[in-house]
């Protein structure tokens, strides 16, 4: 589906257990989302420093609480370890999601070399209210800028709607003057053009993320960029406890 984007300007400025003896052992991990194992017989210990919703916190708890009773009742181990591994890998899969997307410090300076070669006019949108999508986009008009890019107005928030229901996009779009390919065709790439060398920048550091979208009726001379959410961040599948 197509999305339909209602553009709206925003500000600038973005956004337990019981009790239990002492363990003679220790072992300790590190991580975003890593568990503090004391000892087998000893209390163990969740940390979790990865931004999540209410509900994915409020399931998370509901399924620890649920395996340490299945674990009480039974008396066996293998299967509750087998299932807190799930969980812990669920929690690691968010973590990981949530790093937001960023060029990289250490070649900046080769990106703006890249982008120099061709400097165009840009309209640079992104997800309205959403933080880090919010942080990409300023981070890239920065760099155009430097680059000797011109920017049609500062970078502006947007509000989605999509056809139909379907889902909301996710990544980043390249709008240009360009012909639509037929059904099922590559968008022929060209890096002799301004969107060209962009394009080819931003798939460099987002190979699944970019996708072009040439529209024959679009000002030859602008191009438009989308900043939609991060891929990553779609709502993954939490395991359930039988």
């Amino acid at each position: 589906m197509k999305p339909v984007c209602l553009l709206v300007l925003f500000s600038a400025t973005v956004f337990a257990q019981q009790p239990a003896p002492a363990p003679s052992m220790q072992a300790e991990s590190s991580g975003k989302c890593s568990p503090n194992i004391l000892s087998n017989q000893g209390r163990v210990q969740f940390v979790c420093n990865a931004t999540m919703d209410t509900a994915t916190a409020a399931k998370i708890v509901s399924l620890l609480n649920r395996i340490l009773q299945q674990e009480s009742d039974s008396g066996g181990n293998a299967e509750v370890n087998s299932k807190l591994d799930e969980i812990l890998g669920f929690l690691r899969t968010e973590a990981q999601a949530r790093e937001p997307r960023q060029l990289p410090g250490d070649q900046l300076e080769a990106v703006r070399r890249a982008l120099s070669t061709r400097p165009a006019k840009i309209w640079i949108w992104y997800s309205g209210q959403d933080g880090e999508a919010y942080q990409l986009a300023k981070q890239i008009s920065e760099i155009l800028v430097d680059s000797h890019w011109t920017l049609k107005q500062p970078i502006t928030g947007m509000m989605l709607l999509v056809e139909g229901g379907g889902p909301l996009p996710y990544g980043i779009e390249v709008k240009y003057r360009g012909e639509k390919p037929l059904p099922g065709a590559r968008v022929t790439f060209d890096s002799s053009t301004p969107w060209g060398v962009l394009c080819g920048v931003l798939m460099h550091f987002f190979p699944q993320d970019v996708y072009l979208d040439p529209e024959p009726n679009l000002d030859a001379d602008i191009i438009w960029l989308s900043v939609y959410p991060n891929p990553k961040s779609k709502p993954a599948t939490m395991p359930t406890s039988k």
